[in-house]
């Protein structure tokens, strides 16, 4: 989304131009700009917003340029059984063009006529969209026959728009004269501060300043370049310019004749353009100090200028940013040497070390002790730099230069080792297989064990994985070692089997408690102390360790091999209702991953921070975490997205997203995931009503102890059971909540448990608990949970007849529902309002309403989507606090103001 802020004048042209065509007035319009500037999205972009239309598609393309009516063709097929309509002449016209029989010449003007009247004859039943992509492409008659459409559609609901590339410099591909005269949309490139939004929304963790400048001024503006430069770009690259330019092979415009133009130029412009190619930071004055090394003027700039490869300003940048990588690659490595060892040789030393020595590297050939001894020294600046990816780079580079077997070895476990931290798994077991071909120490064979068995976590079941790193702790000589595989092997099993019914995981945790050494008085050892003794010893027994854990983690500096156990602190906090240490560890997480280039803890950060801004009511920022956590991890980000979904009532989003991920859940998260895809479900349909359905999806996940989800299973089963009539189910999970609230000690935990107590209780009592729980939630900052008990406590207000006060508290709920966009709980709310004899306010609870929902008030939204559910008129009765014969008179009204006559053609608005 972040490149659409800067298109909102252009998707409002577009927008308009539809308008107009659905109110009978149709039009063309001509978007035009250079390749990849982003034709195609914004068009796709507000159709996508849009409703009620149809769409047809043609796209122009090369092998397809000489065969007439190839375009007309893809245009026309879907709706080809429109053309018995048509005049006998337009007919055998548009027919022999788009080859159904044989004819003479072709008649443009039939053709045309033919077109005109088939795309206004369906425009009658429903606004017609045309999107005629990649436009200079089309064969010439089918853009002479568009052409002659896209001028006659005034009083047809037709809109026709093309997508047409500019023509680039210097060469002049056959440009598109019957578009000539159409409306025009032109495209620049973004600028500057929404390119960077772009980058950052792409890449969330932080670039070196310098790199992040070239990449920008290479890319200029054009966002597919961008996202295209970053796809094929190596994270030591992208963090601290330390790597080569390695972007992939793409099929771009801008690359179409470059290779041939390059081996056409001089080989010391080659030469020239390799070296400005291995310079990271487009730095014009190292670029001429460099090319002095090596004896190349002035006038090889010059060329290669004239030969539009790259221009020299400010900065350095080649007219692509794959064109950098392509001439890098094409570069015999001799050259690249060579270009490196100038480099090095025209870098400070003193103000630049870490530069100089990745210079220094790429230009030796062979080995070099030296060399890898003075990377390794560095590995630690570099990584300050560009994080983990950076270090990383320097010590597998320098296992790559070392010519002693052991130090090469111990080179690459560091490198290994860093590797794993950042997220890339097959690479750092690629580097633990070259280290184990080495004789190794002893400590070396350890941490190359425990390497492995990290790896493993990847690639098996997280249960199978438990009992292996298990085993590696109890071979472990190193306490410190031995302590972080008990820890792993505890979390594996948890995230692999959440429940522990079987009993498997309390004696996972007595073989830990058993292998694990005497405490070492790390911040990781408190984590570990924990949760053994939450699995061995229960809740209530655990929350002082688990307490411990928490504030450690958020009130004292922590290494980096404890911070990346940050991510079970912050769901020690969850479980802790904890609100305040959840949400300071997540960002903390998110600071330190981001700083680090620590990818796999990223996913979860963003994840967890969204689930916290979720209780807070802040729904805009839970989905800004989820995009986030989608750019690194589509599962973490599924996790929030859910109850996100569940929260907004939106069941078709929660339904794709479960299915979505059901289907390729790796195996260490499938049982995690389907138990928070219950507690969602249950949410939802609890929030619209459905509570057979949302106890039976509570049900299923009540057994389950998932970290971070502990807090909320019980609370939503009790809601769902009482207002199911099943009190009874209830009461033993409120025991149990009641003991885990008082342990924890929170104002989060009191203010659930008081809402939960009220839902069992009566008369004065009830209404006490429920006034303190919305006081407690209000003091917590928990937006959402608050509203979700102002409708509670109406809804008990208005079973106990007391209309005002239920009045009072429905419309409170209704409005901070809506507000935060809950718009399911807000449709509980408002048919409380009803039920209550009063007119809710009118406030929008549905998300972007159709044409349709717009007609109708509040009450007939609601009816119309009971409908949609398959319900009866006395059902719906039921529901909303109606007679039958009410809902009958609003269910004419609802069939008039919509212009249809049954319910089957009411389900099929999709209301639900």
């Amino acid at each position: 989304m972040a490149g659409f802020q800067a298109r909102k004048d252009e998707s409002a042209t577009v927008h308009a131009l539809l308008d107009a065509a659905a109110a009978g007035s149709g039009g063309a319009l001509v978007v035009h700009g250079e390749a990849g500037i982003g034709k195609t999205a914004l068009l796709r972009h507000v159709l996508d917003g849009r409703s009620g239309h149809q769409e047809l598609h043609a796209a122009g393309a090369r092998f397809e340029h000489d065969l007439p009516f190839a375009g007309l063709h893809q245009l026309c097929a879907p709706v080809l059984h429109r053309v018995s309509r048509l005049a006998a002449a337009q007919r055998a016209a548009l027919e022999g063009a788009i080859g159904q029989h044989r004819t003479a010449d072709p008649n443009l003007f039939l053709i045309g006529v033919a077109v005109l009247h088939l795309l206004t004859d369906l425009g009658a039943e429903r606004p017609v969209v045309c999107v005629i992509d990649d436009a200079q492409r089309l064969d010439e008659a089918s853009t002479q026959v568009f052409s002659f459409v896209a001028r006659r559609l005034t009083g047809a609901r037709v809109t026709l728009l093309f997508a047409l590339r500019d023509p680039e410099p210097p060469r002049h591909p056959r440009p598109a004269p019957a578009l000539t005269g159409l409306p025009r949309l032109a495209l620049r490139a973004l600028p500057d501060r929404h390119a960077r939004a772009l980058l950052r929304a792409e890449l969330p963790t932080p670039l070196d300043p310098p790199v992040r400048e070239r990449i920008l001024a290479e890319a200029r503006g054009n966002p597919a370049v961008l996202l295209e430069f970053l796809r094929g770009t190596t994270p030591a690259a992208l963090a601290g310019g330390f790597g080569t330019p390695s972007g992939r092979s793409a099929s771009w415009p801008a690359l179409d004749d470059t290779a041939a133009r390059l081996e056409a130029l001089p080989p010391v412009v080659r030469t020239f353009l390799v070296l400005a190619a291995a310079e990271p930071l487009g730095d014009p004055l190292m670029l001429w100090r460099a090319a002095a090394q090596l004896g190349i003027d002035r006038e090889a700039a010059t060329t290669a200028e004239a030969a539009d490869v790259l221009r020299i300003g400010t900065r350095v940048c080649f007219r692509h940013p794959l064109v950098r990588s392509l001439v890098y690659r094409a570069a015999p490595s001799v050259d690249r040497r060579l270009v490196h060892r100038a480099l090095a040789a025209v870098t400070d030393g003193a103000l630049d070390p870490d530069r100089r020595a990745w210079h220094r590297a790429q230009a030796v050939h062979g080995l070099d002790e030296d060399v890898a001894a003075e990377l390794e020294r560095l590995a630690d600046r570099a990584r300050n730099r560009g994080g983990l990816w950076a270090a990383a780079a320097f010590l597998e580079r320098a296992a790559a230069l070392t010519p002693e077997p052991r130090p090469r070895a111990h080179r690459a476990l560091a490198a290994a080792q860093l590797i794993q931290q950042a997220g890339d798994p097959p690479r750092a077991a690629a580097l633990l297989r070259w280290a184990e071909d080495a004789p190794l120490s002893s400590q070396q064979r350890e941490l190359a064990r425990v390497l492995r068995e990290r790896a493993a976590l990847g690639r098996v079941p997280h249960k199978q994985a438990a009992s292996a790193l298990l085993r590696a702790a109890r071979d472990a000589q190193e306490p410190a070692n031995a302590a972080e595989l008990c820890l792993e092997a505890l979390t594996a099993a948890m995230l692999s089997g959440p429940s522990n019914a079987d009993g498997s995981l309390s004696d996972l945790a007595r073989s830990v408690r058993a292998t694990a050494p005497a405490h070492l008085g790390r911040p990781l050892d408190l984590l570990l102390d924990g949760l053994t003794a939450r699995l061995i010893d229960g809740y209530e027994q655990a929350v002082p360790a688990l307490r411990r854990a928490v504030d450690t983690y958020r009130h004292q500096t922590v290494t980096s091999a404890d911070q990346r156990w940050m991510w079970l602190a912050c769901l020690f906090a969850a479980d802790l209702w904890d609100g305040s240490s959840w949400r300071t560890l997540a960002d903390r997480q998110i600071t330190w991953g981001q700083h680090t280039r620590a990818l796999r803890v990223l996913p979860f950060a963003f994840s967890y921070r969204g689930i916290a801004h979720l209780h807070a009511g802040d729904f805009g920022a839970t989905e800004a975490c989820v995009r986030e956590a989608a750019t690194l991890d589509s599962f973490d980000a599924s996790i929030a997205g859910l109850l996100l979904a569940a929260w907004r009532g939106d069941e078709r989003e929660l339904a794709a997203i479960r299915d979505a991920r059901l289907h390729h859940t790796p195996a260490h998260g499938e049982s995690r995931f389907e138990v928070v895809a219950q507690h969602a479900s249950a949410v939802l349909h609890n929030s619209l009503g459905r509570y057979e359905t949302a106890l039976a999806e509570a049900r299923k996940c009540l057994s389950h102890d998932v970290p971070g989800m502990h807090a909320f299973i019980g609370a939503e089963f009790i809601e769902a059971a009482v207002r199911a009539g099943r009190a009874d189910l209830a009461r033993p999970v409120l025991d149990q909540l009641a003991a885990d609230a008082l342990a924890a000690g929170t104002d989060w935990a009191h203010a659930v448990l008081c809402r939960s107590q009220a839902q069992l209780a009566d008369g004065p009592a009830a209404d006490d608990l429920y006034r303190r729980a919305i006081a407690l939630f209000d003091a917590c900052g928990h937006a959402a949970e608050a509203g979700r008990a102002r409708l509670i406590y109406g809804e008990w207000l208005l079973r106990e007849r007391r209309r005002d006060d239920a009045y009072v508290q429905m419309q409170s709920a209704r409005d901070q529902l809506v507000d935060i966009g809950a718009l399911g709980f807000a449709q509980r709310a408002t048919l409380g309002l009803t039920a209550a004899g009063t007119s809710a306010h009118p406030r929008a609870v549905v998300a972007g309403p159709s044409a349709e929902a717009a007609r109708l008030t509040d009450q007939e939204l609601l009816i119309a989507r009971h409908v949609a559910r398959g319900l009866t008129n006395k059902e719906i009765a039921a529901e909303l606090y109606l007679s039958p014969r009410t809902i009958d008179a609003h269910l004419r009204r609802i069939f008039r103001k919509l212009d249809i006559s049954s319910r089957r053609q009411l389900r099929d608005l999709q209301f639900t």
